[in-house]
């Protein structure tokens, strides 16, 4: 079906390849930690309750552990820096990438 039509050839540019990629590792770098966040607070909550999956109830009280305790200022520093660099690439792609 496809096969007659002709498609227009697209090319970015280098900035906009290196600014894809720089997302793309922020990104994943993000992911990461939001993972190492998350198990940690299971790990901590399994610790307190003695169950290995705590219910939805502690998990709440886990992530209000996450926005109080110092022990997670490091982690709750990372991730906020990393979710604003995400933020400041996804806003700035608006002036590199090309549109369309």
């Amino acid at each position: 079906m496809l096969a007659g039509r002709r498609f227009r050839e697209v090319r970015m540019s280098g900035l906009a390849v290196i600014w894809l990629v720089a997302e793309g590792v922020i990104f994943a770098l993000w992911a990461v930690q939001m993972f190492r966040v998350l198990f940690r607070i299971r790990r901590d909550l399994a610790a307190e309750t003695g169950a290995m999956f705590p219910g939805p109830v502690a998990t709440l009280r886990g992530f209000g552990w996450f926005l109080r305790r110092p022990e997670y200022r490091r982690d709750r520093r990372v991730l906020g820096g990393l979710t604003l660099a995400m933020m400041a690439m996804i806003a700035g792609s608006m002036a590199v990438l090309p549109a369309g």
